[in-house]
């Protein structure tokens, strides 16, 4: 629905203890303020979407209390700190979109104590088991990645891109073997690939670009034949590609400049990609 509605969210909403769904995300909205405190007295909301407004202020902890929530978008808003420990709670989630935000820090669930210089997180893994799509893009995420992620085996889509995460890529990484979309780029992530990342044969989207990553070119890639998007530009991978990789035909758009990359690409393989 096209609408033009501005100013702060109304408290008349939260009077609606039956609501189920509810969306403040339209291009032409413009709501500003921060997120009331009363939207965790809706019980039976499955749906909360508030992407794309001006809202700022903390991710209020309240919202842990929507037990029904099955999606939650809060992409591109300006909200600040860190995620309150209570999303855990929201067992039924499988959208998750916090892209394009200010939120610092680690990614907490819980009974997670995290140690922001090791990582370490305790046994209470994958709360949110249902998830299929985690979105925390363009934010300040920093640290190495919260390993209870691994526990997520129904993720599809895992974009992590242009946040602050360093060291290396955990292995766990692949466990998540429906993953049809994975983007790192944009962190500090470096060294080598895990091995274990050749077990993804699902992706369809591969960006780690814009990180640290050494090595040779990881010619597991070259079994992931539903591939269509490959970026690996920007790092400092070596090696020739293998001919797995040439022989994809599914590949549209294969980046990999600014590597240390030897060797010759097929003439009739280099015009049928967009970049190289």
């Amino acid at each position: 629905m096209k609408n033009g509605l501005s100013g702060m969210l109304s408290s008349a909403c939260y009077v609606l203890k039956l609501l189920v769904e509810l969306s403040y995300y339209t291009h032409r909205n413009l709501f500003i303020g921060t997120l009331p405190t009363e939207l965790g007295s809706l019980s039976l909301l499955t749906y909360l979407d508030i992407s794309h407004n001006p809202m700022y202020g903390a991710f209020p902890s309240e919202l842990g209390n929507l037990k029904e929530l099955t999606i939650l978008h809060l992409k591109s808003n300006n909200f600040t700190g860190t995620v309150p420990t209570e999303i855990g709670n929201l067992k039924e989630l499988t959208e998750l979109d916090l892209m394009e935000n200010d939120f610092t820090g680690m990614l907490q669930l819980p009974r997670c104590v995290l140690n922001a210089l090791e990582g370490s997180l305790p046994t209470e893994l994958g709360s949110l088991a249902l998830l299929t799509y985690l979105d925390l893009g363009y934010n300040n995420f920093a640290g190495t990645l919260p390993s209870q992620i691994g526990g997520l085996l129904a993720l599809s889509k895992l974009n992590l891109e242009n946040n602050l995460f360093s060291r290396s890529l955990p292995s766990w990484i692949g466990d998540l073997k429906d993953l049809k979309t994975l983007w790192t780029n944009n962190n500090y992530f470096k060294g080598p690939l895990p091995f274990k990342l050749g077990k993804l044969t699902s992706l369809i989207s591969l960006d780690i670009s814009g990180n640290g990553f050494t090595g040779m070119f990881p010619s597991w890639i070259g079994n992931f034949k539903n591939l269509t998007f490959l970026h690996l530009q920007d790092n400092g991978f070596i090696g020739t590609f293998s001919s797995e990789i040439e022989n994809n035909l599914n590949l549209m758009d294969f980046c990999v400049s600014n590597n240390n990359f030897t060797g010759i690409i097929l003439q009739e393989i280099e015009t049928a990609w967009t970049c190289i």
